[in-house]
Protein backbone atom coordinates (compact mmCIF):
# COMPACT_ATOMS: atom_id res chain seq x y z
CA UNK A 1 0.00 0.00 0.00
CA UNK A 2 1.47 3.43 -0.79
CA UNK A 3 1.98 5.46 1.72
CA UNK A 4 0.38 9.44 1.96
CA UNK A 5 3.17 11.61 2.72
CA UNK A 6 2.58 15.71 2.81
CA UNK A 7 5.62 17.24 1.11
CA UNK A 8 6.12 20.66 0.81
CA UNK A 9 9.60 20.92 -0.17
CA UNK A 10 7.92 23.20 -2.76
CA UNK A 11 4.60 24.51 -3.50
CA UNK A 12 4.33 21.90 -6.38
CA UNK A 13 4.93 19.12 -4.01
CA UNK A 14 2.64 20.63 -1.63
CA UNK A 15 -0.18 21.09 -4.03
CA UNK A 16 0.59 17.26 -5.75
CA UNK A 17 0.63 15.83 -2.23
CA UNK A 18 -2.12 17.41 -1.10
CA UNK A 19 -3.95 15.92 -4.44
CA UNK A 20 -3.39 12.29 -3.37
CA UNK A 21 -4.41 13.16 0.64
CA UNK A 22 -8.08 14.74 0.00
CA UNK A 23 -8.53 12.47 -3.11
CA UNK A 24 -8.73 15.32 -5.99
CA UNK A 25 -6.84 15.94 -9.00
CA UNK A 26 -4.36 18.88 -9.47
CA UNK A 27 -6.57 20.67 -11.70
CA UNK A 28 -9.61 20.53 -9.45
CA UNK A 29 -7.85 21.86 -6.23
CA UNK A 30 -6.58 24.82 -8.22
CA UNK A 31 -9.88 25.67 -9.96
CA UNK A 32 -11.60 25.68 -6.43
CA UNK A 33 -8.66 27.75 -4.61
CA UNK A 34 -9.42 29.98 -7.90
CA UNK A 35 -13.05 30.34 -7.03
CA UNK A 36 -12.63 30.71 -3.13
CA UNK A 37 -12.73 34.43 -1.70
CA UNK A 38 -10.28 34.70 0.78
CA UNK A 39 -11.52 38.23 2.07
CA UNK A 40 -9.00 41.32 2.25
CA UNK A 41 -7.89 41.25 5.49
CA UNK A 42 -5.64 38.52 5.15
CA UNK A 43 -5.18 37.51 8.41
CA UNK A 44 -3.82 34.03 8.73
CA UNK A 45 -6.74 32.80 11.08
CA UNK A 46 -9.11 33.91 8.64
CA UNK A 47 -7.18 32.43 5.35
CA UNK A 48 -7.35 29.15 6.49
CA UNK A 49 -10.48 28.77 8.36
CA UNK A 50 -12.08 29.53 4.64
CA UNK A 51 -9.49 27.17 3.50
CA UNK A 52 -10.78 24.48 6.08
CA UNK A 53 -14.46 25.32 5.18
CA UNK A 54 -13.69 24.59 1.55
CA UNK A 55 -11.49 21.78 2.02
CA UNK A 56 -11.60 20.19 5.21
CA UNK A 57 -15.33 19.90 6.94
CA UNK A 58 -17.14 17.00 6.29
CA UNK A 59 -13.94 15.59 4.27
CA UNK A 60 -12.70 12.13 4.82
CA UNK A 61 -8.72 12.52 5.77
CA UNK A 62 -6.74 9.04 5.37
CA UNK A 63 -3.95 8.62 7.11
CA UNK A 64 -0.83 10.20 6.50
CA UNK A 65 3.00 10.98 7.25
CA UNK A 66 4.80 14.45 6.84
CA UNK A 67 7.84 15.16 5.17
CA UNK A 68 9.42 17.70 7.94
CA UNK A 69 12.61 19.54 7.47
CA UNK A 70 15.38 19.78 10.18
CA UNK A 71 17.78 22.17 9.82
CA UNK A 72 21.42 21.97 11.25
CA UNK A 73 25.30 21.83 11.01
CA UNK A 74 26.78 18.62 10.19
CA UNK A 75 30.32 17.26 11.57
CA UNK A 76 31.41 14.92 8.46
CA UNK A 77 31.72 11.94 12.01
CA UNK A 78 27.60 12.57 12.37
CA UNK A 79 25.59 9.38 13.75
CA UNK A 80 22.82 10.35 11.63
CA UNK A 81 22.27 7.34 10.40
CA UNK A 82 23.30 4.79 13.33
CA UNK A 83 21.57 6.71 15.79
CA UNK A 84 18.83 8.85 13.88
CA UNK A 85 18.48 12.35 15.00
CA UNK A 86 18.66 13.05 18.65
CA UNK A 87 17.12 15.39 21.11
CA UNK A 88 18.53 18.38 22.38
CA UNK A 89 19.31 16.62 26.24
CA UNK A 90 21.14 13.67 24.22
CA UNK A 91 22.97 16.15 21.79
CA UNK A 92 24.03 18.62 24.50
CA UNK A 93 27.35 16.22 26.33
CA UNK A 94 28.45 15.91 22.68
CA UNK A 95 28.32 19.37 21.40
CA UNK A 96 29.62 20.62 24.94
CA UNK A 97 32.56 18.66 24.52
CA UNK A 98 33.01 19.55 20.65
CA UNK A 99 32.68 23.26 21.81
CA UNK A 100 35.05 22.96 24.96
CA UNK A 101 37.74 21.77 22.22
CA UNK A 102 37.06 24.33 20.12
CA UNK A 103 37.23 27.30 22.19
CA UNK A 104 41.14 26.43 23.41
CA UNK A 105 42.68 30.12 22.94
CA UNK A 106 39.47 32.38 22.77
CA UNK A 107 39.09 34.72 25.88
CA UNK A 108 36.32 34.32 27.86
CA UNK A 109 34.24 37.96 27.96
CA UNK A 110 31.58 39.26 30.32
CA UNK A 111 28.03 37.19 30.56
CA UNK A 112 26.16 35.88 26.95
CA UNK A 113 22.88 36.78 26.44
CA UNK A 114 21.96 33.02 26.00
CA UNK A 115 23.06 32.54 30.14
CA UNK A 116 19.57 32.16 30.90
CA UNK A 117 18.01 30.69 28.31
CA UNK A 118 18.37 26.98 29.33
CA UNK A 119 16.55 27.71 32.62
CA UNK A 120 13.28 28.29 31.21
CA UNK A 121 13.43 25.39 28.71
CA UNK A 122 11.91 21.60 28.59
CA UNK A 123 14.84 19.27 30.09
CA UNK A 124 13.39 16.64 27.25
CA UNK A 125 12.69 18.74 23.87
CA UNK A 126 13.32 18.20 20.23
CA UNK A 127 14.69 17.49 18.02
CA UNK A 128 12.75 20.66 16.39
CA UNK A 129 11.77 20.69 12.33
CA UNK A 130 9.39 22.85 9.90
CA UNK A 131 6.97 22.14 7.39
CA UNK A 132 8.30 23.97 4.68
CA UNK A 133 11.36 23.34 3.53
CA UNK A 134 12.50 27.03 2.44
CA UNK A 135 11.58 28.58 6.05
CA UNK A 136 14.34 26.01 6.95
CA UNK A 137 16.71 26.90 4.03
CA UNK A 138 16.02 30.69 4.04
CA UNK A 139 15.02 31.39 7.11
CA UNK A 140 12.53 34.78 7.70
CA UNK A 141 10.56 36.64 10.52
CA UNK A 142 10.02 34.27 13.08
CA UNK A 143 11.84 31.38 11.88
CA UNK A 144 15.37 31.39 13.10
CA UNK A 145 18.78 30.14 11.08
CA UNK A 146 19.17 27.08 12.69
CA UNK A 147 21.31 25.90 9.37
CA UNK A 148 24.02 29.04 10.26
CA UNK A 149 24.31 28.57 14.05
CA UNK A 150 22.16 25.80 16.05
CA UNK A 151 20.37 27.31 19.31
CA UNK A 152 21.84 24.73 21.78
CA UNK A 153 25.57 25.49 19.88
CA UNK A 154 24.49 29.54 21.24
CA UNK A 155 23.47 28.48 24.79
CA UNK A 156 26.29 26.39 25.11
CA UNK A 157 28.90 28.92 23.56
CA UNK A 158 27.26 31.63 26.02
CA UNK A 159 27.87 29.46 28.88
CA UNK A 160 32.01 29.13 28.12
CA UNK A 161 32.73 32.04 26.36
CA UNK A 162 30.05 34.68 27.56
CA UNK A 163 29.43 38.14 25.53
CA UNK A 164 32.49 36.22 23.15
CA UNK A 165 30.51 33.53 22.43
CA UNK A 166 30.68 34.89 18.68
CA UNK A 167 34.41 33.67 17.87
CA UNK A 168 33.33 30.15 19.23
CA UNK A 169 30.27 29.76 16.85
CA UNK A 170 32.00 31.26 14.07
CA UNK A 171 34.75 28.60 14.55
CA UNK A 172 32.19 25.94 15.18
CA UNK A 173 30.60 26.96 11.56
CA UNK A 174 34.04 26.37 9.67
CA UNK A 175 34.26 22.97 10.85
CA UNK A 176 30.40 21.97 9.70
CA UNK A 177 28.02 22.09 7.03
CA UNK A 178 24.79 24.01 6.59
CA UNK A 179 22.46 20.87 6.28
CA UNK A 180 19.14 20.00 6.36
CA UNK A 181 17.35 17.02 7.69
CA UNK A 182 14.61 15.43 5.92
CA UNK A 183 12.37 12.90 7.95
CA UNK A 184 8.98 11.14 8.28
CA UNK A 185 7.15 12.08 11.10
CA UNK A 186 3.17 12.26 12.54
CA UNK A 187 1.43 15.03 11.31
CA UNK A 188 0.30 17.78 13.70
CA UNK A 189 -3.41 19.41 13.70
CA UNK A 190 -2.54 22.49 11.55
CA UNK A 191 -0.43 20.95 9.05
CA UNK A 192 -3.23 19.90 6.18
CA UNK A 193 -4.92 24.03 6.36
CA UNK A 194 -0.98 25.48 6.40
CA UNK A 195 -0.24 23.48 3.25
CA UNK A 196 -3.25 24.63 2.09
CA UNK A 197 -2.11 28.19 2.38
CA UNK A 198 1.41 27.27 1.52
CA UNK A 199 0.01 26.48 -2.23
CA UNK A 200 -3.14 29.22 -2.07
CA UNK A 201 -0.23 32.10 -1.25
CA UNK A 202 2.15 31.06 -3.88
CA UNK A 203 0.44 29.55 -6.62
CA UNK A 204 -3.12 31.52 -7.19
CA UNK A 205 -2.09 34.52 -5.29
CA UNK A 206 1.51 34.51 -6.91
CA UNK A 207 3.32 35.43 -3.58
CA UNK A 208 7.10 35.21 -2.97
CA UNK A 209 7.93 31.57 -1.83
CA UNK A 210 10.19 32.90 1.16
CA UNK A 211 6.80 35.08 2.47
CA UNK A 212 4.26 32.16 1.56
CA UNK A 213 6.57 29.47 3.58
CA UNK A 214 7.11 31.61 6.65
CA UNK A 215 3.17 32.76 7.23
CA UNK A 216 2.15 28.97 6.51
CA UNK A 217 4.99 27.20 8.44
CA UNK A 218 4.04 24.60 11.00
CA UNK A 219 6.57 23.40 14.00
CA UNK A 220 7.47 19.83 14.84
CA UNK A 221 8.92 19.26 18.49
CA UNK A 222 9.47 15.04 19.33
CA UNK A 223 9.22 15.98 22.39
CA UNK A 224 12.82 14.60 23.90
CA UNK A 225 12.40 11.27 21.54
CA UNK A 226 14.80 10.63 18.73
CA UNK A 227 14.04 10.19 15.24
CA UNK A 228 14.86 6.75 13.96
CA UNK A 229 17.45 6.50 11.10
CA UNK A 230 14.98 4.62 8.65
CA UNK A 231 12.93 7.64 9.15
CA UNK A 232 15.05 9.68 7.61
CA UNK A 233 15.15 9.72 4.08
CA UNK A 234 17.75 12.73 3.11
CA UNK A 235 20.54 14.60 4.28
CA UNK A 236 20.85 17.79 1.83
CA UNK A 237 24.47 19.72 2.57
CA UNK A 238 24.30 23.43 1.44
CA UNK A 239 26.31 25.54 0.37
CA UNK A 240 28.81 26.73 2.59
CA UNK A 241 27.54 30.50 1.54
CA UNK A 242 23.86 29.73 3.59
Amino acid sequence: MTRLILNCESPTSALNSLTDILGVTAATLIDRMQSTEIGADDLTDDVEQTLVAQFLADTYIPKFLVLWFHGTRLHRNHTLMTEGLLPAHRMEPRLRYCLQSLSEGIERRGCSRFASSKTWKPSHEGPFAMLCRTAVAVPSGVNGSYIFRPELVDDIAGELLGENFRALTDRFAQQSNPSIIHFLGSPTAVVLQRALRYVYETLIEGRDDIESATSSNACFDGGGIPVPPERILKIEILSQAV
